[in-house]
């Protein structure tokens, strides 16, 4: 069949016609027919008639009332006026042929525009119900809820019949008032709003954290609002969970920077219990100390005022009960103390110092319990979160490391103290030694001196004083008393020196054999005083003895310190002039006495003595070894063997003071 849409007569006759009007089927043939045609295109196997229409014009039969007389005679008039029949009836056919294709036109996409939009509806329908977001669809009007879904009914908690005809307001979704006037704003200047952060409260009153998306649309030319609003509250948690690890990581990196800065066991500790306090906002942190001997005390703490303080104070709970739990778990919570029972040591201790909830964890040194740093809340309870224990619980390890690495360094610095004062030790010996090498030598030399010079002087002298009586004298020789008494001096002046040498050296080499007792110095000096009331008279001095007799007694050797007495005011007496004052005194000290011999002579130059008690044999005076040289240095060898000192104070033209003490009577 031909596919050009036009109307053609299938068949023709006076009495019936046929007429077809053509449309595109599926196969792209056409479709027509009348009542002959249809019968006939039935009859040849027919058309699909899927979007065909067809219009069948039946033509009456010609109601003719001219007899057959009249057909006969004017055959040619019949003819004429069929022609003109049927080309009207042609006419007629082509009008209403267009008159119904546009018809058809209409219905049929009228048809497809309703299936389209059953089918868009069904579309959003099936979307609105499957999704996992909440989509609601309310007047904007008054807000009313016109339809919600059931991801909706399961974020709110409220039921369909709940939803439907109320608003969001009634049912009690927003929980901040001014979040919905924000919304309200918006949509009202930009018409949509998309992801907006929310807080809408369930039904059962928990909190939810959304993000939600709006937008104006019209149904049935009503505004209406399209919202989508997505449950965030457990993501929110995730990263408010990540920032809060995050975070936490950042000031436990801090607090063990901080801790770890220092080396001193104290320091560690004060900052510690500061950090902790800070991190987890606690009312009070310390440091629980535990001795091997099972004592324990609170050795450090940081604590938010007013609460009482437990810094210095001896803990009440026994240590095996502390290292028993602590045995079982490093960490230990209490979220109540009230949960307690009335009779545990820990709850008696505790609440005295208002504690509410606890936790601690244990400071592991070596394997050993060191302590346990503790948190208290003490304004309220608290639930412990498994984070703050696991934060507690790292803290006291590297608190630990800390101390171990401070108790370390401890140990080195009193190793390295023991060793260096060993070796100062070592070197004082070895410079002690040495400086006695260097005065064994220099006692050599001046011994040696004194043997080759003054001595071998005075042996020579009389030697020389012998040669010269002897080439005068014939058989007898006679000898006046006073030549006798200067060869005895000289000779008894010689031996003096010979015991002093001998002595020096003695006590250089084996040291001074002391014989000790408890005498008093008053009666030493009044005993001295009277072996040299004859010196002092031949020299016209005059001695003043000013030791008051109340003095305590002093621990020494009678003798020598005598033969110091006797030296110290045999020098004043040889060394100045005739006429001279001299005093002898003495003062009780916190250590024994001290006793002094005080002149006002010439006195003594600065650099004399410097080096006044030491042996020298280069001043002008060397070679006299019964005078100032020799014998202060026994007097220094004496003293030093009683644990005593000396020491001279002089200024030239004024006087000399030479000054000694001497130890008290011992405690028995």
């Amino acid at each position: 069949m031909p596919s050009d849409n036009k109307n053609i007569p299938v068949k023709a006759s006076p009495k019936r016609l046929a007429f077809v009007v053509q449309s595109q089927d599926d196969t792209g043939g056409s479709c027509c027919g009348n009542g002959s045609y249809g019968a006939k295109t039935h009859a040849g196997g027919g058309c699909r008639k899927r979007n065909q229409f067809s219009i069948l014009i039946l033509n009456n039969r010609l109601s003719s009332q001219a007899s057959d007389q009249a057909f006969g005679k004017d055959v040619a008039v019949n003819n004429a006026m069929d022609n003109v029949d049927l080309t009207l009836l042609q006419i007629l056919v082509a009008i209403t042929s267009m008159t119904t294709l546009l018809l058809a036109i209409a219905v049929v996409r009228q048809s497809r525009t309703q299936s389209a939009l059953l089918l868009s509806e069904e579309k959003f329908s099936k979307a609105v119900s499957f999704s996992p977001d909440a989509v609601t669809i309310s007047h904007l009007s008054d807000g009313c809820f016109i339809e919600v879904n059931d991801s909706f009914l399961t974020l709110t908690g409220y039921s369909r019949d709940e939803a439907l005809g109320r608003t969001s307001i009634e049912l009690g979704l927003w929980c901040d008032p001014s979040e919905r006037r924000d919304l309200v704003d918006s949509i009202r200047r930009l018409g949509s709003v998309r992801n907006k952060e929310v807080t809408f409260r369930r039904k059962d009153g928990h909190m939810l954290r959304t993000l939600l998306s709006t937008s104006v649309f019209d149904i049935d030319r009503q505004p209406c609002l399209l919202t989508v609003v997505r449950d965030v509250t457990e993501r929110q948690q995730i990263q408010d969970n990540l920032r809060m690890l995050a975070e936490r990581d950042r000031l436990f990196g801090e607090t063990a920077i901080r801790i770890h800065q220092y080396l001193d066991l104290e320091q560690i500790l004060e900052a510690t219990v500061t950090e902790v306090r800070r991190m987890l906002s606690v009312d009070r942190a310390f440091v629980h100390r535990i001795h091997s001997d099972s004592s324990s005390e609170i050795v450090a703490e940081s604590l938010v005022q007013p609460f009482p303080s437990l810094l210095g104070r001896a803990s009440e709970i026994p240590t095996d009960d502390i290292r028993n739990a602590l045995e079982a778990a490093t960490v230990l919570q209490i979220d109540d103390i009230s949960h307690l029972e009335d009779t545990c040591p820990y709850r008696i201790f505790v609440q005295r110092y208002d504690t509410r909830a606890a936790m601690g964890a244990a400071i592991l040194v070596d394997g050993a319990l060191f302590g346990v740093l503790v948190v208290h809340q003490c304004c309220q309870t608290r639930q412990w979160q498994p984070h703050e224990s696991e934060l507690l619980e790292r803290i006291s390890t590297q608190m630990a490391i800390a101390i171990q690495q401070a108790l370390l360094l401890k140990q080195v610095k009193a190793l390295n103290s023991t060793l260096e004062q060993q070796v100062a030790d070592r070197t004082a010996q070895l410079a002690q030694q040495m400086q006695e090498v260097q005065d064994l030598s220099r006692f050599q030399h001046f011994f040696l001196h004194a043997i080759t010079h003054d001595l071998r002087t005075s042996v020579l002298g009389n030697l020389m004083v012998f040669q010269a009586l002897i080439a005068r004298a014939t058989e007898t020789v006679t000898l006046s008393g006073d030549l006798l008494e200067r060869m005895r001096q000289g000779t008894a002046l010689q031996l003096r020196k010979l015991d002093a040498l001998q002595e020096i050296y003695a006590a250089k080499t084996t040291g001074l054999d002391l014989n000790q007792a408890t005498v008093s110095l008053s009666s030493l000096v009044s005993q001295t005083a009277s072996e040299l009331a004859l010196p002092l008279q031949n020299s016209h001095a005059h001695l003043t003895v000013a030791v008051p007799e109340h003095l305590p007694p002093v621990w020494v050797d009678p003798g020598r310190i005598r033969q110091v007495l006797h030296q110290l005011i045999t020098n004043a007496i040889d060394h100045n002039a005739s006429s001279l004052a001299v005093t002898v005194a003495a003062r009780q000290t916190e250590t024994g006495i001290c006793c002094w011999v005080e002149d006002n002579g010439k006195g003594i130059c600065p650099e004399r003595c410097a080096r006044l008690f030491d042996l020298c044999i280069d001043c002008a005076e060397s070679r006299h070894y019964g005078g100032i040289s020799l014998g202060l240095y026994r007097c220094r060898q004496i003293l030093d063997a009683h644990h005593g000192t000396i020491c001279v104070k002089s200024q030239p033209g004024i006087g000399t003071r030479l000054e000694f003490t001497l130890p008290a009577v011992p405690m028995t």
